[in-house]
């Protein structure tokens, strides 16, 4: 059978691919390796328990993103998006009111916190009013900085550590940087910074479910456990799956774009395998009375902890059992919140490299860090050497996390590149 576009991947971004050109009338194949959709925006089960397998919360999907998609994911509302426990044991809690929040910071001596929110929230809006987010020519780190001239916002190609120096007492700095991010630019800090983090619930793999059902509606084709065995042409004719040949003159590569070395020889520079590790906890049981007080207060929220950051989904939600996420220590967090695991469920770059084909197991596809920030993954953007072959995963720009924008933006870029009418193009 005969497709406009076929992308290759069911995660969020290929959905979102996907769906963009579906709206636009093409006609689209989805290809992908795994027996479900999502990748990474995955639930698992484990003894009849649903649990988020890798990502854990949302909270970098644009919301004009979600509406041009037509989509709109069920979440955990609640009078705050995140509860901040320092290693001095400081508590600041996230509040969605602004005055409520800032107030959190002021009363423990951080009074330039306010100052460093409101530029963050500044460089997003920029982005999105520049160009710079929903684009078809990522920015090199040159142009990027030449941008942010004359703007205020020159700070957020500084180091992170710094920056965040001018702010904050060190104590608090880990709510805000990775370990990664204290040496890179300061546009990463604020890139992962949101007021809106939420769980999902039944987990983010509906994320997926979400997407994948309005893609359906507007018609779109899936193929599972179907891999990918060539491409045909040098102008692409055809693609090779282990399922039978497609016919197709145009391919949105949503995986990794290391894939693409053996698929077509192209040439992406492989990072060294990724030394994270995910944990979740499946305690018999958690007694809210029993949970230290200021996560007592408020258990449906991302919790930022000195053991590691941390989540209590099965709380506020109904997975059939009750879970504990942790990005940290497993055995301390277990300690900390007073619970007795049954089972400690272990995510790590090995396993995520076998489960969603994904060399290095980044999480991001590709670090979140230069030289692959900008020039992501190359310094061809979307496009790749062979035309009409796109890339549009989390290792294109801006980068990962649920976000959906490479998708989009991979997507704009083929119809662009088709002449097609794009009075709904995203600013």
């Amino acid at each position: 059978m005969k497709y406009d576009a076929v992308i290759i991947g069911a995660g969020h971004n290929g959905l979102v691919s996907a769906i963009t050109l579906a709206k636009n009338g093409l006609k689209v194949l989805v290809v992908e390796s795994r027996d479900r959709e999502g990748g990474m925006a995955d639930t698992s089960t484990w003894n009849h328990v649903r649990y988020p397998r890798s990502s854990y919360v949302l909270g970098l999907f644009p919301k004009e993103l979600q509406d041009y998609l037509g989509v709109s994911f069920p979440t955990v509302e609640r009078d705050r998006n995140g509860t901040f426990i320092t290693d001095e044991t400081h508590v600041i809690r996230f509040f969605k009111d602004k005055e409520k929040r800032h107030e959190e910071f002021i009363r423990i001596g951080q009074r330039k916190y306010p100052e460093l929110e409101d530029k963050m929230l500044e460089l997003k809006n920029f982005m999105k009013k520049e160009g710079l987010l929903f684009t078809t020519r990522p920015p090199t780190k040159e142009e990027f900085k030449k941008k942010l001239e004359d703007t205020g916002l020159e700070m957020f190609m500084e180091p992170s550590k710094r920056v965040i120096s001018e702010f904050l007492d060190e104590e608090f700095h880990s709510y805000f940087l990775y370990p990664f991010m204290g040496s890179e630019p300061a546009y990463v800090m604020a890139y992962f910074f949101s007021l809106d983090w939420k769980i999902v619930k039944g987990g983010t793999g509906t994320v997926a479910k979400v997407l994948m059902k309005r893609a359906e509606e507007l018609g779109v084709h899936f193929k599972f456990s179907t891999h990918v065995t060539g491409i045909e042409g040098e102008e692409i004719k055809r693609i090779n799956t282990t399922n039978g040949d497609v016919e197709s003159h145009r391919i949105i590569m949503t995986g990794s774009p290391v894939l693409l070395k053996k698929m077509i020889g192209m040439k992406v520079d492989e990072p060294p395998i990724s030394r994270w590790r995910r944990y979740t906890l499946f305690p018999a049981e958690i007694k809210t009375g029993s949970l230290p007080s200021p996560v007592r207060e408020e258990v449906c929220t991302l919790f930022t902890l000195p053991t590691g950051e941390v989540t209590l989904p099965s709380l506020c939600d109904d997975l059939g059992g009750h879970v504990v996420t942790v990005m940290g220590d497993p055995e301390a967090t277990s300690q900390y919140l007073n619970v007795k695991p049954l089972h400690i469920e272990e995510m790590n770059a090995r396993k995520a490299e076998e489960e969603y084909n994904l060399p290095s197991g980044d999480l991001n596809h590709l670090p979140m860090r230069c030289p692959y920030l900008f020039e992501r993954p190359t310094n061809m953007g979307y496009l790749t050497p062979l035309k009409g072959l796109y890339v549009g995963g989390s290792g294109a720009y801006p980068g990962g996390q649920i976000t959906g924008v490479p998708g989009y933006n991979a997507a704009i870029t083929l119809l662009k590149e088709m002449n097609l009418n794009l009075g709904g193009f995203l600013k």
